[in-house]
């Protein structure tokens, strides 16, 4: 059988969420996404770690996910890519 089409009203809804997204906001998210530490994150923006995990909880009550493993999914559902490297 074919595999089943992605939910289009998730995929809306996810891009929806995110648009509320600050653009420091969207740095961090994807830097989440490829798995980067606070630390790293931090170092990597100029920003200390404490600064790095309330950026973190502000993408996550934004998005409105209960955990990484959920915003990932509605992360990837909206078309947003990890960053590289």
């Amino acid at each position: 059988a074919p595999a089943p089409c992605p939910d289009l009203a998730e995929a809306a809804e996810a891009e929806r969420r995110i648009a509320r997204l600050s653009p420091r906001e969207m740095e961090v998210l994807r830097a989440m996404l490829a798995g980067r530490p606070n630390k790293g994150i931090a170092r990597q923006l100029g920003l200390s770690p404490r600064t790095v995990e309330e950026y973190r909880g502000g993408v996550l009550a934004k998005i409105g996910a209960g955990s990484l493993p959920e915003l990932t999914r509605l992360a990837l559902a909206a078309g947003v890519a990890p960053e590289a490297g």
